[in-house]
């Protein structure tokens, strides 16, 4: 027997009692929409029972969830140690950059004034180009007269081969002079002496002869 049937029994039974007798057709209607109730309750039940068994599918995907969360949750704890690093870091460059922004306006200017001089040596260009311009006929006339002194060096080349054998076929006769020119210096310095000498002695009769003029 259901519970509700039981209810029902007792239901029945009490209102076999003189009190009940003005509740019967309120009894009556509550059973009515009991009846109704029931399958509504049925289905309810049915539901819940669906709900459950989706739980407890789910339950293992949450665990799963939970601990691929709590695997997130380490690694946006590393990524913000990581973040923190580098804000530090930037914190550390901010004073490089300010330095290599002054430096790099430094150098602006420098390339400013380097503009500027290379506006001023535009013009002097512009003449040494035409300074040059018109050194090229000379130069090409110097390139010719240089090949022409070429050929003629070219030319000669033959004759100074031929001067140098002749110079080689000298230089034994030249040896053979060199004893008897030593002997011809020798007999030389002798002369030079003895005429030394001789002019000695005129220099000692010159008086002589001036006295024997006078008294001549």
């Amino acid at each position: 027997m259901t519970v509700l049937q039981e209810w029902m029994t007792v239901l029945q039974e009490w209102m076999t009692t003189s009190r009940m007798d003005d509740c019967t057709p309120r009894m009556d209607d509550c059973t009515s929409r009991m009846d109704d109730c029931t399958p509504r309750m049925d289905d309810c039940t049915s539901r819940m029972d669906d709900c459950t068994s989706r739980m407890d599918d789910c339950t293992p995907r949450m665990d799963d969830c939970t601990s691929r969360m709590d695997d997130c949750t380490s690694r946006m704890d590393d990524c913000t140690s990581r973040m923190d690093d580098c804000t530090s870091r930037m914190d550390d460059c901010t004073p490089r950059m300010d330095d290599c922004t002054s430096r790099m306006d430094d150098c602006t200017s420098r390339m400013d004034d380097c503009t500027s001089r290379m506006d001023d040596c535009t013009p002097r260009m512009d003449d040494c180009t035409s300074r040059m311009d018109d050194c090229t006929p000379r130069m090409d006339d110097c390139t010719s007269r240089m090949d022409d002194c070429t050929s003629r060096m070219d030319d000669c080349t033959p004759r100074m081969d031929d001067c140098t054998s002749r110079m080689d076929d000298c230089t034994p006769r030249m040896d053979d002079c060199t004893p008897r020119m030593d002997d011809c210096t020798s007999r030389m310095d002798d002369c030079t002496s003895r005429m030394d000498d001789c002019t000695s002695r005129m220099g000692d009769c010159t008086p002589r002869m001036d006295d024997y003029s006078k008294n001549g």
